[in-house]
């Protein structure tokens, strides 16, 4: 891939990015995100490339600041590095107010540092260009081991397979460090499908992970991934595009529990005794992807793009997930690169807290798939029919109290470990509202209907702010500070 030339990025000044690609970083951890930066910078100057890096910080406060631009000027990269913060959110949020007459508190709501909140931030900052984002415990490399080779299935052809492996096996796997991600990223996204030399086919089934919800089948060993047989429009446009993932993968919180209860030192840091390891995988483009990823993907924002969803839940993708699905002029594509996921330790949630969090995903996924009414161009429109089915709730406190007493159990039998176990035990107790069921019922269902409702706030409010985000000439210096590297200072 050509270098990015400069002369298009330097149109960004008075507000439009043009069709220059980008990599965004949203992170609420900055001196890791800093890191971050190092690395993907060294991947694209590695290929003569100097493209746009943006910072979107979810901090709080001056010294968060002043610690992310200390560590963001320590960078040493010769492309344009901007960083948008606590202040220059707040600038552009004054701004959007101003243009669309929106309430200040759905702005505030839908922009909101969470999961979603900030990536939005991502979205609009990127209008009309295209753009890579990374979260900031990723790294430009793939964990891979020797086996090659695939099989055909009555289904589909496999397009990806890999194991688990213990961390410290390291004479088993090695780095495959020479991936040029702009390359793999940017030679697809905003193609027609008919232009795209890959695999083709309906949509990717993994043989460990349940498809609709992303949840694991608890069983952490072997998977492949099987392109299903299926039809792509040629003239489709990939819009979403993501690289295959290795390292701590984004398994669900039950298989943490079910590590912690072996391990739960290791596991109180966040972390599992195994990291993923691909041994063969092929590029393909689908009609539908429910195995969208936003820690490794890139986007076609030229038009425009739906909302991530705001949400204290772990699920700001899944709008994605169901809008590429159904939109029928809409393909994805999983990309001819590896990315490796390093699990931070710091500022994770705890256990429990997961563990529920991911169990009301879960819910409210499906709830979103039977809703979904139609999708257009920048949007998703639902039925406003939300139901919480009692069986649903009841299975969820079953399954709380079988893992409370399994802690029990463990503190009686691992004294030495007792205090991590009736943490965890306590902590469930908590979250689970002591297990009372109507409780626990009334909490499920106001949570729920408090994030379906914001989202439906936030899809009826987005053409608006998508139509003025335009007009603001947003990398000026009050919404996005250029960070000036290379001996020079901010």
């Amino acid at each position: 891939m050509a270098k990015a030339p400069k002369h298009l990025w330097s149109r960004s000044v008075t507000g439009k990015v043009g069709d220059d690609p980008c990599l965004v970083i949203p992170t609420y951890r900055i001196t890791e995100a800093a890191g971050t930066v190092q690395r993907y910078a060294q991947n694209f100057e590695r290929y003569g490339q100097d493209i746009p890096i943006i910072v979107f910080d979810d901090a709080k406060g001056s010294p968060s600041r002043k610690k992310g631009l200390d560590a963001l000027a320590s960078v040493n990269y010769d492309g344009p590095l901007f960083y948008v913060g606590e202040s220059e959110k707040s600038n552009f949020l004054t701004e959007l107010q101003r243009r669309t007459n929106l309430d200040m508190g759905l702005l505030k709501s839908m922009f909101k540092p969470s999961y979603g909140g900030n990536r939005n931030f991502t979205q609009v900052y990127t209008l009309g260009s295209r753009f890579m984002t990374v979260d900031d415990d990723m790294y430009p490399f793939g964990l891979r081991e020797g086996e090659k080779g695939f099989n055909e299935t009555s289904e589909g052809v496999q397009v990806g397979k890999g194991r688990y492996l213990p961390k410290d096996a390291t004479d088993m796997f090695r780095q495959d460090t020479h991936y040029n991600l702009a390359s793999a990223f940017f030679d697809v996204v905003g193609k027609r499908v008919e232009e795209v030399p890959f695999l083709k086919g309906e949509m990717i089934v993994d043989s460990m992970t349940d498809v609709l919800t992303n949840n694991t089948k608890g069983n952490l060993s072997r998977n492949t991934l099987t392109l299903i047989n299926g039809e792509v429009s040629p003239s489709a446009v990939v819009k979403v595009a993501q690289s295959f993932r290795t390292g701590s993968s984004d398994v669900d919180a039950a298989d943490y529990v079910r590590e912690f209860f072996r391990n739960p030192v290791l596991v109180s840091v966040n972390d599992l005794s195994k990291v993923y390891v691909i041994s063969d995988y092929t590029p393909c483009v689908t009609s539908q992807n429910w195995r969208g990823d936003c820690g490794v993907s890139a986007y076609d924002n030229r038009k425009g793009l739906p909302p991530f969803i705001p949400t204290r839940l772990r699920f700001e993708d899944y709008l994605f997930r169901i809008w590429s699905t159904k939109h029928r002029s809409v393909a994805s594509a999983h990309v001819d690169a590896m990315q490796t996921h390093k699990r931070s330790p710091y500022n994770r949630p705890p256990l429990a807290s997961d563990y529920l969090n991911e169990e009301l995903s879960a819910v409210l996924k499906g709830e979103l798939r039977r809703l979904t009414r139609s999708v257009d161009d920048i949007s998703v429109k639902f039925e406003d029919d939300l139901k919480v089915e009692s069986g649903l709730v009841e299975s969820m406190l079953k399954r709380a109290r079988r893992l409370h007493k399994t802690a029990q159990e463990k503190a009686l039998e691992f004294p030495d470990r007792r205090s991590y176990f009736l943490q965890f035990g306590n902590a469930l107790h908590h979250e689970y509202q002591r297990f009372s069921e109507p409780e626990f019922t009334k909490y499920v269902e106001s949570t729920l209907r408090e994030e379906f409702g914001l989202l439906k706030e936030t899809l009826a409010a987005w053409p608006k702010i998508i139509e003025e985000a335009r007009k603001i000439p947003i990398f000026q210096r009050r919404y996005a500070k250029r960070i000036k590297t290379v001996n020079q200072t901010i």
